[in-house]
């Protein structure tokens, strides 16, 4: 990841509050299940040892972190079951994009990817300067970086997807199409909302018509391509058309 460590003052007592991680970056995230104890997954060279020994299942995905372009999008490999080969395939994405951030179409929208906190508070939804903070323990640990939870961009955004689609299921195109802008402008990295306002305005004429069998073909472009991260609800209703 490329950052740099900010830290957030209280102007009224002249103190600081903590430190922030703003920058870009890439995640790599993984849902496992195992039934055995004592297995190694401390890293990737082990998981896959492990899920290829039939100790461990799951999926693998990429997260990237205010890193928007056209080849970034392309490269980004879907969720995944693990295994070797998706491993593998990750990783050389990974190393791919990577070399794309200075690329001059590459698009960057630092983010806030961590937080640390100076003070301690009893309970999540404490707000200092009408800043809220959200707590992933009982207490924040003075001495830990806690990777930002919930914020309030990300449900902002969620909540504009949610509405999009809402729309586009409607087949209100320019409603959809509005709606998906407003969200990048909150969150211009959230799933694939660029990108499916991006397809929308390419096919507006011919959406207009209700009737038009380019919806079908539309709802199968997104379900195909940049259903990432999607509801199950939506997804489900994509399937439906």
């Amino acid at each position: 990841m490329k950052f740099a460590t900010l830290a957030k003052y209280d102007y009224d007592d002249v103190k600081v509050l903590g430190f922030s991680r703003v920058g870009v970056g890439l995640r790599l995230s993984s849902q496992i299940t195992t039934k055995e104890a004592g297995i190694n997954i401390g890293d990737l060279l082990s998981l896959g040892i492990a899920v290829k020994a039939g100790k461990v299942t799951g999926r693998l995905a990429i997260e990237v972190i205010g890193i928007k372009s056209k080849e970034v999008t392309t490269l980004l490999p879907f969720p995944s079951e693990i295994n070797q080969t998706t491993i593998q395939n990750a990783m050389q994405a990974l190393a791919t994009i990577k070399s794309k951030v200075y690329d001059k179409d590459t698009d960057l929208y630092p983010q806030v990817m961590a937080i640390k906190n100076e003070l301690k508070f009893e309970k999540t939804g404490t707000k200092i300067n009408n800043i809220q903070i959200t707590i992933a323990d009982s207490l924040i640990n003075d001495n830990k970086l806690k990777i930002q939870l919930g914020s309030t961009k990300a449900e902002q955004a969620k909540k504009m997807e949610r509405q999009a689609f809402d729309f586009l299921f409607e087949q209100n195109v320019d409603a959809a199409i509005q709606k998906l802008e407003e969200c990048n402008k909150v969150f211009p990295t959230y799933n694939s909302v660029y990108e499916i306002a991006k397809l929308l305005k390419k096919e507006r004429q011919n959406l207009t018509d209700k009737k038009s069998s380019k919806w079908n073909d539309i709802y199968k472009t997104i379900l195909n391509q940049y259903s990432w991260r999607l509801s199950e609800e939506i997804i489900g209703k994509l399937k439906q058309k």
